[in-house]
This record gives structure tokens, sequence and C-alpha cells, in this order.
């Protein structure tokens, strides 16, 4: 059994995050996010080391950012009779950088906001 390589915890975020790859309006459909990277399902194939920037948004819209990940793996899911689709993990790029740091978080800060009723 090989170790877990995930350094950050992922949010469940189906039906919460959007994304799309940004000069290609090809969206992605994202399952889980994490400060280190998100993976998504996709009818492409992304090739090893591949990267992108894609538009990230909350579904109600109310955050959107541009990040750039670099693909760190592709594997094709469904039967062999199947269309083809395929799983993806994504590795966000420059995360040292203070403005990149900031975007992950406001998403972050979007998807883990709990609203308090007194």
């Amino acid at each position: 059994m090989s170790a877990d390589r995930r350094q950050m915890p992922r949010i469940d975020v189906v039906h919460r995050l959007r994304a799309e790859i940004a000069p290609l309006g090809l969206e992605v459909r994202v399952v889980d996010f994490s400060y280190g990277g998100f993976r998504a399902e996709c009818a492409a194939a992304f090739g090893p080391d591949s990267t992108y920037d894609f538009r990230v948004w909350t579904a109600d819209g109310s955050c959107s950012e541009t990040l750039r990940a670099k693909a760190v793996y592709c594997h094709r899911i469904g039967g062999p009779n199947e269309t083809p689709s395929y799983v993806s993990g994504f590795a966000f790029l420059d995360l040292r950088q203070p403005d990149v740091e900031r975007r992950v978080h406001r998403i972050l800060d979007k998807l883990t906001s709990v609203l308090q009723v007194a």
C-alpha cells in the first residue's frame, strides 16, 4: 500500500465550487479543494505536469479567483464501454507568493464559512 502524499486536508466541494480552464473555457467538475490544490473530473485527459490557469468560483458567485495549477495525476474513470472521463489532481503553483496565498485563502474562507444565527 502506498503512502498518502496529501499534505493539506481536502474539503468536499461538489456543487459548491466550479472551475474552468480560463483561456479554453473548458469547465471541470471540482470534487475537492485544499490549500495545496484540487481534484476535478473532466471529459479531457491532462498530461503530467501540464500547467493551466483556472478560473475558480463559488456556486453562489460570491467569490471568483484565477489560479495557476499543474496536473499531478490523471486517471481514466468508468468502464471500457463508457464514454471516457478522467479524474485529475492539480497542485497550485506559486503558493509562496502573498497574492496567490491570499486568493487561495479567500476561496477556502468562503467554502468553510458558517452562517451563525443569534
